[in-house]
């Protein structure tokens, strides 16, 4: 999996490195592993990954059990965005991360170092027509961006009171936090839902970390 998502999210790392961090020993058993496992080389799965195929051939963490979680209201602020909308599939939702990433990269526009990144989770994947979901994916930036062939446009996350509650874990289980919020949370709380949809802030990368490392802020808008 961390091989899988270095490789097509973080395509300059060399093969060796991704295999030292899988902890493929030797090395270049990664290529063997990664065929076998994903039905791609990684020299392919980099330049067209199968997404589809890889949440076919890869099981989904375990759910965790749930606890009682940490739920904070703050004053979001507005944040100006450079923002890529990906409609479609929920599993092709990586494919767009990847092209957004990669305009990042080559424009030096919400550089992926000192920027937020943001997902804006504007469907439940679970109850949507595939062809119909939509998820945006926006970094931060303090300047409007220029005009592009990718599709990144400029937007704004509204300001406002927001519950939040930190996710550590897989994203496979953020359902289970995002459920908390909506099902435990809201009733108990008195408080009412804004017009604006559940977004995400990623305080790191699956290509970056352990899965079970990464951090992920859940804001709920409220009025």
């Amino acid at each position: 999996r961390r091989a899988a998502w270095r490789r097509a999210l973080n395509p300059q790392a060399p093969v060796i490195e991704i295999a030292l961090v899988a902890g493929c020993q030797p090395p270049e058993s990664i290529t063997r592993a990664f065929k076998t496992a994903f039905g791609q080389s990684p020299r392919r799965f980099r330049q067209s990954p199968d997404w589809l195929a890889w949440h076919q051939r890869v099981p989904k963490l375990p759910l965790q059990e749930q606890h009682v979680m940490d739920v904070k209201i703050v004053e979001f602020p507005p944040t100006r965005v450079a923002m890529l909308t990906h409609l479609g599939h929920p599993d092709k939702v990586n494919a767009s991360a990847a092209k957004f990433i990669a305009w990042r990269r080559e424009t030096g526009q919400s550089p992926i170092a000192s920027s937020q990144t943001f997902g804006i989770a504007w469907h439940d994947p679970q109850t949507t027509p595939p062809d119909q979901f939509r998820f945006d994916i926006c970094g931060s930036v303090h300047q409007p961006i220029a005009e592009n062939d990718v599709g990144v446009v400029n937007s704004e996350i509204p300001g406002g009171r927001c519950a939040v509650v930190r996710h550590q874990g897989s994203l496979d289980s953020l359902p289970e936090s995002v459920w908390y919020l909506f099902r435990e949370w809201l009733p108990a709380s008195g408080e009412t839902l804004r017009d604006f949809p559940v977004f995400f802030q990623y305080l790191n990368f699956v290509h970056e970390v352990a899965e079970h490392e990464l951090l992920t802020d859940i804001y709920l808008p409220l009025r």
